[in-house]
């Protein structure tokens, strides 16, 4: 393995990854699904860190979170109440144990090519879906990763890996066409105006304004709009 490049070395790490968690999940924002796909066993691994989350005490607070897979953007929430959006799979402790055991009897007669949705039971005015697809035994969830499949794949037989440079060249030629602004150091622009539309900027607060009361320690207040506290900052010419 003294010969990998770095990239292929970091494709590995993702293989395995995915491997370690037991699934594969995407997240689909025009059919409004989070899709999971995996082997029944695999999928179990849903199930199982669900009751994980559950059991640990350090989820016990509201906007007690944790992050899963190699890409991170799957989250799971405490939260009061039950739900799942384009942020976070979330709700009280006791309804993320009851989708733990959903996800269970969904999968106990569940048969390779199934899609079983998990959203009435759950949470029926959730935004999105939870859906499974459902695999058979020998399915890798590696495979499902657009990153890796057809390109550098590792393999699970051992330290081998699949070259495939026209992939490398094709994720080059995409980049090439990323758009790029150049400004002169000290003159840089928060402004996303030209990338985002208003509801896009104030969905992007919403998650920030969560972690920022996590890191503060403190609890998310309650009150209306017209109780929150204010300060009036005058002027020294007034």
């Amino acid at each position: 393995m003294s010969g990998e490049s770095q990239e292929q070395r970091a494709l590995q790490a993702t293989s395995e990854d995915w491997r370690a968690l037991g699934f594969h999940y995407e997240r689909d924002d025009e059919a409004r699904e989070w899709r999971f796909t995996g082997s029944r066993s695999g999928l179990l691994g849903l199930r199982d860190l669900l009751i994980a989350y559950v059991r640990d005490p350090g989820h016990a607070a509201v906007s007690e979170h944790e992050h899963y897979g190699p890409y991170l953007y799957f989250e799971v929430m405490t939260w009061p109440e039950a739900g799942l959006d384009a942020h976070a799979l979330r709700g009280p402790l006791s309804s993320l144990e009851r989708l733990a055991h959903l996800v269970a009897e969904r999968l106990a007669v569940a048969r390779p090519g199934e899609r079983l949705s998990v959203r009435e039971e759950f949470a029926p005015a959730s935004p999105y879906s939870l859906v499974l697809f459902v695999q058979g035994d020998d399915f890798d969830p590696a495979s499902a990763d657009p990153e890796l499949r057809g390109g550098l794949v590792a393999t699970r037989a051992g330290d081998t890996l699949t070259d495939m440079e026209g992939d490398s060249a094709e994720r080059m030629r995409q980049r090439s066409s990323w758009p790029v602004k150049r400004v002169t150091l000290g003159q840089e622009s928060d402004d996303l105006s030209g990338e985002t539309t208003a509801a896009d900027r104030i969905a992007m607060m919403w998650p920030l304004a969560l972690e920022a009361w996590r890191v503060a320690g403190l609890p998310i207040p309650e009150y209306e709009r017209k109780d929150a506290p204010s300060r009036l900052v005058r002027g020294t010419g007034e």
